[in-house]
């Protein structure tokens, strides 16, 4: 199984709260970038981008690549394919750099 159908799976009983259904996912190494969608409060499209890492005791949620937050809601998805792009940057950039670029988790 790949790390996104194993992801896929996983996320059937870990969904986002507020963007449960996922519109897009990529895999990078060890990590998942994941476009997902939902509605806010008052109902209107939201989109969200998180960053989730492979681990040993499962997936976690990134909260930090060096000092950027990956993670971001968004009302435009336009806005957060961009960010998916500059968050898969950050993650390559960061594999690249495995001595000196922190990956924190939550």
């Amino acid at each position: 199984m790949g790390l996104e159908s194993e992801f896929r799976t996983w996320h059937k009983e870990h969904p986002n709260f507020m963007t449960p259904h996922i519109r897009q996912l990529k895999a990078v190494d060890n990590f998942i970038l994941e476009l997902s969608e939902g509605t806010d409060f008052d109902h209107n499209p939201m989109f969200g981008v998180s960053a989730i890492k492979k681990t040993e005791k499962g997936f976690r949620i990134v909260d930090e690549i060096g000092s950027f937050k990956p993670n971001m809601p968004f009302n435009d998805i336009s806005e957060a394919r961009n960010h998916m792009k500059s968050v898969e940057s950050k993650i390559k950039e960061c594999l690249k750099n495995k001595d000196t670029c922190e990956v924190k988790i939550i």
